[in-house]
């Protein structure tokens, strides 16, 4: 029987992105009938997920140390967060099996010893963007490779994007996705952005998909706003993303922005913030408009500038669907594969 490729993520909660690309990766690898395993957390959301892909295996995650201890065998390790590389090389001690690191965030790496020693010893490394392979150059790591995130090349349902679009009642529909925190997402500029969109657009209503610690800060922050829906997480998020008129993406800090991908791939134009690896997908002027981060007056601005300019908003559509066509599933699949082959020496995972 061949050995699997092993994947792991110790992250917490509900699935993020991280969790979906990860994910997507081992769907893509799956279409290549090779075993595969993910160790992962009971109840955040992959276990339900994964259980339809064929020839994969869900492993419970109890400790990324203790796991370590007691190794799956498998051809690779894929590590795809932080606590993930720990058990990755550990692992990797008491079998030999090579392992492999995905960074996904731009902060820099912490200036713990061992954390140097474990990304040292990886037999690969990969950021999702310039950005974040730079802060592993920082680090004094070898070189990474750049695999960029994917859309997850969802398709709405028309008759559901009317339906959405008929209960918020609202025009034009302005909608964010992310992790309700603040200090990541920006939500609360997005919320004092609305009242300056709504002096032109009365109509204008926002809507809020992901959940997080500060949901109660930004419910208190919205109510006399007027106009903001805090929609919790959806199955069918494609049929709520395409339901908007405007994406809008504040972020104070950014590895990529695959939902920004996502939106490019339904066609709905988007305003970001100007950080970390935003504008290497989204292109300011051609593919979004691009402000500061933090800056609410200028993200209100960006923001009526498509709303009242269908040649503009044509523009960042069209710029957005060629980003996505090259950024797809099929081709960060087919960038792993390679990778695990060159790590193999040559021979096919």
């Amino acid at each position: 029987m061949d050995l699997p490729i092993v994947h792991g993520s110790y992250a917490r909660g509900p699935i993020r992105g991280g969790e979906r690309q990860m994910l997507l990766l081992v769907e893509e690898i799956a279409k290549h009938n090779i075993p595969q395993v993910i160790v992962c957390r009971k109840g955040n959301g992959v276990h339900e997920y994964a259980s339809s892909i064929p020839n994969v295996r869900i492993a419970h995650a109890r400790h990324h140390l203790l796991d370590g201890f007691r190794p799956i065998p498998a051809r690779l390790y894929h590590a795809h967060e932080a606590r993930a590389a720990y058990w990755a090389a550990i692992s990797t001690l008491l079998t030999r099996t090579p392992y492999l690191i995905t960074k996904r965030t731009p902060n820099p790496l912490s200036e713990n010893r061992m954390t140097h020693r474990v990304y040292r010893r990886a037999s690969a490394l990969v950021g999702i963007s310039d950005a974040v392979c730079d802060v592993i150059r920082a680090a004094g790591g070898h070189d990474p490779s750049l695999i960029y995130s994917a859309h997850r090349n969802m398709t709405a349902d028309p008759e559901q994007v009317r339906r959405i679009r008929q209960e918020i009642g609202a025009d034009p529909v302005i909608g964010q996705v992310g992790a309700l925190v603040d200090s990541h997402k920006g939500q609360s500029h997005t919320i004092a952005a609305l009242s300056q969109i709504q002096s032109q657009f009365p109509g204008a209503k926002l809507v809020l998909l992901g959940s997080g610690v500060d949901e109660e800060k930004l419910r208190k922050q919205a109510e006399p706003v007027g106009g903001v829906i805090f929609a919790g997480h959806r199955q069918n998020i494609a049929d709520w993303i395409a339901a908007c008129d405007l994406l809008l993406h504040p972020a104070y800090e950014e590895g990529l922005g695959s939902t920004l991908l996502d939106a490019m791939h339904l066609e709905v134009p988007i305003v970001a913030s100007r950080v970390d690896g935003i504008p290497e997908i989204a292109i300011d002027g051609t593919s979004a408009l691009l402000i500061e981060p933090g800056d609410t007056a200028g993200l209100a601005d960006a923001a009526l500038r498509v709303l009242n300019d269908d040649a503009l908003r044509a523009h960042i559509v069209a710029g957005g669907r060629e980003v996505a066509a090259r950024l797809g599933p099929k081709a960060m699949g087919q960038s792993y594969l390679d990778l695990y082959e060159s790590i193999l020496g040559g021979t096919q995972p």
